[in-house]
């Protein structure tokens, strides 16, 4: 139902006793405590939300800034999170008993809502920010949200962020859903929302590993529904791209590992994470199938350099960090190695450089944080700014040193990136274990690899004259754009649809060694 008020009560309509703010009598639950939109749950039998796994009935009000309000009688709220869980913000997940567009007509609608304390970030606005930064490079959904005050059972608990609950849906990862019961004529090889997750437990929903160890959990069909058949066929497909992907050939453009990929999400995804400087970037990640679509981005409280576990990461590639290495880090060690990826990277990027991308963040970091300014003010009331809750790097004793933090961070790591990704796509990049990549002058143990000027060709040559020719795969990537040539090692490669510049051969040789060189057409 929806009641009316003239106006919405400001910050006098709280009041301060025993250090918590209770909403005070009369019209408490039809009222904003902020100019923000306020939430106020209330349990059925007034108890507190204990549990992570088991909802608790509540009603549950929402009030806009116009003095509307909306009340929602039958709405199952438990605790979310991991760590975050045990911290004294609680993060909680909703649950309505019908589809609501919680974020307006232009949202999504759907049943799962999420309410993110953001308490390890004491700017409040870290996941936002990672949800524009997703945005502005190119992500198909990033998760909309907008800011709250949250009330349990009459009591102000704080700032909250009301968002998108990461699940297969219209205006969420739209994708087409698994039917939950299955026939004989069942197409079971699309739908499958995924995350890669060092941490899954398989006792609490549907695990695989693959064979490097990736440990990969199944969001969607859910635990309930899934069939084996399903779990079967999605982990034999995910293991087809991780073959694909160590392959000898897995360079080569069309039978290699990017048959599996959609390279558009995956560049725009792994631009996004080395942005945000998140150390979780790959150890725990959503993705989704048929192809292989990469994000949505989620849960960046510790990132812009929030996390005391990785030191100052404003001048590191997140991916040159090995994080997480006996979790999930193989797949992305391997891409990595990709010259012509680092290429595609680095041309995206200098795109995004030319659409304002750092006015753009710099500027949505300052209206977002205006927009919070007098929530966040109660927020603090509650919760000292200067107290540590978890990994916090840095604390400050003022909003406005977090808010200048995060915009330096920004600042200097959106230069960092431009010419570490430029650097990285001609081999260079003296953070990683990998060589700089050397010039074409140097032999292999048994054959030379040769660039004629003359004739404008690459020369695979047996160092023994009467050695067979060398046999196996290459792939040549331009730092100049974003050509590639690739196939099996020949006598003599021609060069005639390269441009001039630095380019790049990687090559998989007979002995199963990857390696790589660079060599100029001028």
């Amino acid at each position: 139902m929806l009641l009316r008020n003239s106006f919405c009560r400001t910050l006098a309509a709280v009041m301060t006793m025993a250090g918590t703010f209770l909403l005070s009598s009369g019209q408490d639950q039809h009222t904003c405590v902020s100019d923000l939109p306020a939430i106020h749950i209330n349990t059925l039998d007034g108890n507190a939300i204990t549990s992570k796994d088991t909802y608790v009935p509540t009603t549950l009000r929402y009030v806009e800034p116009s003095g509307i309000v909306t009340v929602y009688d039958s709405v199952r709220v438990r605790g979310r999170g991991s760590a975050t869980w045990t911290l004294e913000k609680k993060p909680y997940k909703l649950k309505f008993r019908n589809k609501v567009r919680m974020l307006g007509s232009t949202g999504a609608n759907g049943k799962k809502w999420n309410l993110m304390a953001n308490h390890t970030d004491k700017t409040l606005i870290r996941n936002a920010v990672a949800s524009f930064i997703g945005s502005f490079t190119g992500q198909k959904f990033t998760p909309g949200y907008r800011f709250v005050d949250l009330s349990v059972n009459g009591a102000y608990v704080g700032t909250y962020q009301l968002t998108d609950q990461i699940d297969i849906r219209k205006k969420r990862v739209d994708i087409t859903e698994q039917p939950e019961i299955l026939t004989s004529l069942s197409n079971i090889t699309g739908g499958y929302l995924l995350e890669i997750d060092g941490g899954a437990d398989p006792d609490e929903g549907t695990v695989f590993t693959t064979a490097k160890g990736v440990k990969i959990a199944v969001k969607s069909p859910d635990e309930d529904v899934i069939a084996q058949s399903q779990t079967d066929y999605i982990a034999a497909h995910i293991q087809k791209f991780e073959n694909a992907l160590f392959a000898d050939n897995w360079l080569n453009p069309v039978s290699g590992y990017r048959r599996y990929c959609d390279m558009p999400s995956l560049i725009s995804w792994y631009i996004a994470s080395e942005l945000t400087g998140n150390p979780s970037a790959f150890s725990s990640t959503y993705f989704y199938n048929d192809k292989l679509y990469w994000g949505p981005m989620w849960d960046y409280e510790m990132a812009f350099n929030n996390d005391d576990r990785h030191g100052d990461l404003t001048e590191s590639l997140i991916i040159s960090r090995n994080y997480n290495a006996a979790k999930s880090f193989p797949w992305f060690e391997r891409v990595n190695q990709d010259p012509a990826f680092f290429a595609e990277v680095s041309e995206a990027y200098q795109t995004l450089l030319g659409k304002g991308l750092k006015s753009h963040v710099l500027q949505f970091i300052d209206d977002t944080s205006a927009a919070i300014e007098q929530s966040r003010m109660l927020n603090f009331g509650i919760y000292p700014i200067d107290a540590k809750v978890h990994r916090e790097l840095v604390l400050f004793s003022s909003y406005a040193e977090g808010f200048r933090y995060l915009k330096d961070f920004i600042d200097r790591r959106i230069d960092f990136l431009s010419q570490r990704f430029a650097d990285r796509a001609v081999g260079k990049d003296p953070e990683t274990s990998l060589p700089e990549f050397p010039a074409l002058q140097n032999s292999t143990d048994d054959y030379y690899l040769v660039f004629s000027e003359s004739d404008n060709t690459l020369r695979f040559i047996p160092a023994d004259a009467t050695a067979q020719q060398p046999v196996g795969t290459f792939a040549i990537a331009s730092v100049a754009g974003t050509t590639v040539i690739s196939g099996q090692i020949s006598e003599r490669i021609h060069l005639d649809t390269l441009g001039h510049g630095v380019h790049i051969i990687s090559w998989t040789d007979m002995s199963g060694r990857t390696r790589a060189a660079k060599f100029t057409i001028k």
